[in-house]
């Protein structure tokens, strides 16, 4: 599959558990799609989510864990990819856990989930993770970097500087740190999303991050 036909792997994460809905499994019902890519997206389990999308042929996933440090005034992330994942149907199998994707009509409107059966992050039988409105969740001053394929055109009108910065911030997103005192350092701890919590965010890369950040060195060098 062509890799500009991939769907969205990485969102920045900010934690959604203050605002979003409970889903009870009495309320649901199957949530039952004609193309499974309809079930990529976030799907926010309280103080963990897990991002699931489809990237080169198959679905990949990551959950993401968070918790304040011990100062309480930034967030710690913890990230784990899940692999192995299938979709048959509406049950989601991988080697982490597996679920239904369920659909709840509660108060009129729909709201769609994945129920999990024994979850990672609770020690309750069934947890059913809400998808949240996950583009909301982009950051930065070039979001898009993050969740579609870049071509030159998109990058010949901007000047090499700010393609240094643009290929940085995918890095920035993922809290990889800089080093101490450099361009990239002071650039991005101006910025009020920015927490530096990676020693090397590099494993943390989707595949479309990657393509895009190869690309935007090209360019730099030309």
């Amino acid at each position: 599959m062509n890799i500009r036909l991939s769907l969205l792997l990485f969102i920045f994460h900010i934690p959604f558990y203050a605002i979003v809905a409970q889903i009870t499994s009495a309320d649901t019902t199957s949530w039952k799609v004609k193309n499974k890519l309809e079930y990529t997206g976030t799907y926010n389990f309280g103080t963990s989510d897990l991002v699931l999308s489809y990237v080169n042929g198959s679905f990949e996933g990551k959950i993401i864990n968070s918790k304040l440090n011990d100062d309480g005034n930034a967030r710690i992330e913890k990230r784990e990819t899940i692999s192995n994942i299938r979709i048959e149907g509406n049950t989601f199998y991988s080697n982490k856990s597996k679920g239904d994707f369920v659909v709840s009509n509660s108060g009129g409107k729909q709201i769609f989930g994945l129920k999990i059966y024994e979850p990672w992050n609770t020690k309750k039988d069934i947890e059913i993770g809400q998808l949240t409105s996950v583009r909301k969740r982009y950051i930065g001053n070039y979001p898009y970097t993050s969740f579609r394929i870049l071509t030159k055109n998109d990058l010949k009108f901007i000047q090499k500087s700010e393609l240094q910065i643009m290929r940085n911030e995918i890095y920035a997103r993922h809290g990889h740190i800089f080093t101490e005192g450099g361009k990239m350092d002071i650039h991005f701890r101006k910025q009020p999303w920015y927490t530096a919590q990676q020693s090397d965010a590099t494993d943390l890369l989707t595949e479309i991050e990657k393509n895009n950040i190869d690309l935007i060195k090209q360019v730099e060098q030309e």
